[in-house]
This record gives structure tokens, sequence and C-alpha cells, in this order.
């Protein structure tokens, strides 16, 4: 997919940059309204005690790549049977 990624045009891979960026003004409007729980791993650091993972903070967004693999992963597979998970990807 990497190769396939390389090879398309800037017309082609401007498909997944438009949502690459709306899914970053996504998570910009979702972190202006987030407030991280205290002890959370969101917070500034200070010494001493773990710090956990808030699991309601908002989700960072897909790169353009990541959404170009997420889209052509399955047509890859269906392609290729038997193909391994380290093959699709590279």
């Amino acid at each position: 997919m990497s190769v396939q990624w390389k090879e398309l045009s800037a017309d082609e891979k401007k498909k997944y940059d438009d949502m690459a960026a709306k899914d970053k003004a996504r998570y910009d409007v979702a972190m202006k309204d987030y407030t991280p729980p205290k002890g959370s791993i969101n917070t500034p650091a200070k010494k001493g005690g773990k710090k956990t993972k808030d699991p309601n903070a908002p989700k960072r967004p897909m790169t353009a790549y990541m959404l170009y693999a997420n889209a052509i992963r399955n047509k890859v597979k269906e392609d290729n049977p038997g193909i391994s998970f380290g093959d699709v990807v590279s």
C-alpha cells in the first residue's frame, strides 16, 4: 500500500488530504471543549503516581495515508487472498 500511496498523483492524494483536514478540525474542536480529569496522562506531568489514560479523551485525527490505507485495505485483501497483514501494509 505504501508503494501505491507514493505513486498516487497530487489530485488523487488531495481527496485524502481533505478528509484528514476535516478530521483534524473535528479533533481541534473536541479538544477545545475537553478538560482532562486530575491524574490522567493528559494533564501536565507531576512527580509520583502512575498516570491513567482518560478513555473519554477525543481520539487523535487520522493522517491522509491512514485514511487511504483503510479505504483500500479490503480491496487489496480480496485481490490477494491469503496475504499476511505485513504484506498488505507494505
